[in-house]
Formats: structure tokens, C-alpha cells, sequence
């Protein structure tokens, strides 16, 4: 491709067009889907009381004696505090004297105007990086069933949220091998996390294409899917598509199983410190989720903490942004800050299978 800029003539015309930008899409779906609840607070940490159930039965005793007394639920109390973002850069005037991609040649925006938009372009990429991460949180929480917070200038914290190890299991065998049984494995799982959660029902499983792929390869399961296909929307149980995979990484609905369970892909990614694409969701893992129910989902939650700046008045919010002047040399700092950390109130609503 010819560079224009080489090709540069004082006396000839050159036209700009549109700007081509990198199709790097923003990937929210865990986040928004399974902690779509937000709660503020304005204190250094947030609690909640988790009270332990358990279908107990009535004891026998002789109507001429004293009645039995019931032994008072036990309750546990957990505490959560967010993790801290602060996003800084500095825009100065010399930036504002270089043509803007998608802009024309000699310019055509005032240095003003440059400045400007290259001041929202700031705020904007502090916004972006700030939901890769909250996304990142959501994936650690829901597969690990734990989130590490770490980075070079801040000290490591561990948020555990207890789930039953019994709600990680490893499948029969490989599924993409002969010997696969994925409804089996699928039907285990689900029991598993019923039990432990007391009630949990699963209606939701996350996986990967190419994971979907080894699934919908198996023969067990396409019979399964005979049984379903071409029923209208009312019956509840979607056709499932089953031939090649859109090439789209946002998450895409492949169908439902046995009436039950929501099949999801998602191939969402975020780069790491050193510009490697890394995926969401782990490979050959799936991910069970009860997501419905007020009494019988994850309940999984946003918590914004509070920002810990003057200009904020130290008030909880999503994200706080700021900017101020230097006059020697000239410039504009422009901060984001947010005080942020994801919480499952019933992690045993939750499990994953190793496949």
C-alpha cells in the first residue's frame, strides 16, 4: 500500500477518508450477565450474613412428655473490600500540533480542538480498561471461585468466596474422545450444585467454541438434541445450531438442553501487560451457573466502594474523573479513579467441569 504522506506534493490535492480503526470489540457479558446488581457503599468494606439452611425433620417424642426444643440456625458473616483503580495521563500542547488520524492533511481542527479530543480519548481508554478489568474479575470469580487482586504497586489480596470444592469436577473423560459422556457429566455437576447450595438449579452453562464444538460432536448429545429441534419457542427448548461457529468472539446463545440449560459461547479476551490476547474463559472448562430466582441464584453483586479523593468527597461511585492544569511545563493531567470488586453471595449456585 502506498503511504499519501511519501507521495506528498504542496501542488497536488490529497483526500482523507474515513478512519480505519483495529476491531477490538468490548467484551462486558460476564460482568453485566451474572453481576448485574450494583450496590454502593460509603464505608471501607461491606458485609452480609449468610444464615445455613438444611431440611431438618420433626423428631418423635410421646404426647406425655415435654416437647423437643429446635436448635437455632447457624449464620455465617462475610466481609468484602473493593479493589482500588487509578488511571493517570498527562496530555500536553504539543500533542494538539499533530494531525489526528481521520483528519485532513494541513489540518483541518484548531489545536484547541485537538487538544480536546485527544483529552476524551484519554477518558475513554481509562473507561475501557477499567470494565476489561471489572470483566476480569467476573471470570476469576465465577471459575475460581476466587479473585487474587495483585499488581506491582499494589499488595496481594485474596477474595475467597467458599465455594464447595465438590463443585469443581473433571468429566468421565475427554470430551472430543469416544468414550465421552457429556450428559452424564452434565447431570452430576448439576445434582453436585443443587445439594450444596440447597436448592441452586442450573439453567446456564459457559464454555468456550471450540468446547462447544467437542460437545456438539458427541453423539449422546445430538441425539438429545432430536428430541427438541424444530419445537416452537413456547416449548422452551430452542433448535441448537450445531454447524460451523460464527467467527465472532462476543458471547452468542448456541440453544437449550433438555429444557433446562442454557448453552452459551463466549470467546471474549483481554491483552495482558505485554500485548498478549488472553481468553475469559478457560479452555476445556465449562461453567455451571444457577442465574434465575431471587432465593436460588448466585446473586452476584457490583460493589462500588468509596473514591478515596477530596475532589470526590470521598463518596461511592461507579468512576470518578478528574483533571487539573500544570503550568510549568504546560499540560493536562486526567485521572480515573474507581473503588470496585465483585461479590457472589451464593458461590454455591456455581461450579465448573473439567472436560
Amino acid at each position: 500500500m502506498t503511504n499519501p504522506a511519501a507521495l506528498f506534493d504542496r501542488y497536488g490535492t490529497l483526500e482523507v477518508e474515513e478512519i480505519v480503526r483495529t476491531l477490538d470489540p468490548a467484551f462486558k457479558w460476564l460482568s453485566s450477565t451474572f453481576f448485574g446488581a450494583t450496590k454502593q457503599f460509603d464505608t471501607a468494606a461491606i458485609e452480609h450474613d449468610i444464615v445455613e439452611g438444611g431440611q431438618r425433620i420433626a423428631p418423635f417424642v410421646s404426647p406425655i412428655v415435654s416437647g423437643k426444643p429446635t436448635r437455632r440456625l447457624g449464620s455465617r458473616t462475610y466481609q468484602i473490600r473493593p479493589a482500588y483503580i487509578k488511571l493517570a495521563d498527562v496530555v500536553t500542547p504539543t500533542e494538539s500540533f499533530t494531525r489526528l488520524p481521520g483528519e485532513g492533511y494541513l489540518g483541518t481542527l484548531t489545536p484547541e480542538q485537538r487538544f480536546d479530543r485527544i483529552v476524551a480519548e484519554k477518558i475513554a481508554t481509562h473507561d475501557e480498561m477499567i470494565e476489561n478489568r471489572i470483566e476480569w474479575m467476573a471470570a476469576q470469580g465465577l471459575f475460581n471461585g476466587s479473585i487474587t487482586i495483585t499488581d506491582d504497586d499494589y499488595p496481594m489480596s485474596f477474595v475467597d468466596f467458599e465455594r464447595d470444592p465438590n463443585n469443581t469436577m473433571t468429566a468421565a473423560a475427554s470430551w472430543g474422545t469416544a468414550a465421552a459422556t457429556p450428559m452424564s457429566d452434565i447431570q452430576t455437576l448439576a445434582l453436585q450444585i443443587n445439594k450444596s447450595s440447597r436448592g441452586a438449579i442450573t439453567n446456564t452453562l459457559v464454555l468456550t467454541g471450540l468446547t462447544y464444538d467437542k460437545l456438539s460432536s458427541n453423539q449422546a448429545f445430538r441425539d438429545q438434541l432430536n428430541k427438541f429441534l424444530n419445537l416452537s419457542p413456547s416449548t422452551q427448548n430452542a433448535g441448537f445450531e450445531t454447524g460451523p461457529r460464527s467467527a465472532s468472539r462476543h458471547a452468542q446463545f448456541k440453544g437449550r438442553l433438555a429444557g433446562q440449560y442454557d448453552i452459551w459461547t463466549y470467546d471474549g479476551y483481554f491483552e495482558n501487560d505485554v500485548g498478549v490476547s488472553v481468553p475469559f474463559v478457560p479452555a476445556n472448562q465449562v461453567l455451571f451457573v444457577a442465574n434465575e430466582g431471587a432465593n436460588s441464584g448466585l446473586e452476584g453483586r457490583r460493589y462500588h466502594g468509596p473514591i478515596m479523593d477530596a475532589e470526590a468527597q470521598m463518596r461511592p461511585m461507579a468512576k470518578f474523573v478528574k483533571a487539573w492544569p500544570n503550568r510549568e511545563p504546560s499540560g493536562l493531567n486526567v485521572v480515573t479513579q474507581s473503588s470496585v470488586v465483585l461479590g457472589i453471595r451464593r458461590p454455591n449456585a456455581t461450579g465448573v467441569l473439567n472436560v
